[in-house]
């Protein structure tokens, strides 16, 4: 004799299931876009977003006062971050 199918799952159950797979679902897209974000305060800027050149969790908050009147070679090991800053306009380039 076969052994029988099992229960339904109850309305309960199904609710749940269906709450976790949207939380990682909305976990997952905030992690993506927190990758590719900078989210720039300090300075005269308030608080602004600016792309990442390329994808990364570090630097993901960057504080503009650590930049501000110090010498590019004094930064050169945070260059990504200093091109993306550039490149959004929260920093100007120095003139040379």
């Amino acid at each position: 004799m076969p052994p029988p199918p099992p229960a339904p799952r109850a309305a309960s159950e199904r609710g749940v299931v269906k709450i976790r797979v949207f939380t990682l679902i909305v976990g997952g897209l905030l992690l993506l876009i927190t990758g590719f974000t900078h989210v720039v305060y300090g300075g005269n800027v308030g608080i602004t977003v600016c792309a990442k050149d390329g994808w990364s969790l570090g630097d993901t908050f960057v504080d503009l006062d650590d930049f501000i009147g110090k010498p590019l070679l004094a930064n050169l090991d945070r260059a990504r971050v200093l091109r993306a800053m550039f490149s959004c306009g929260t920093l100007q380039r120095p003139e040379l």
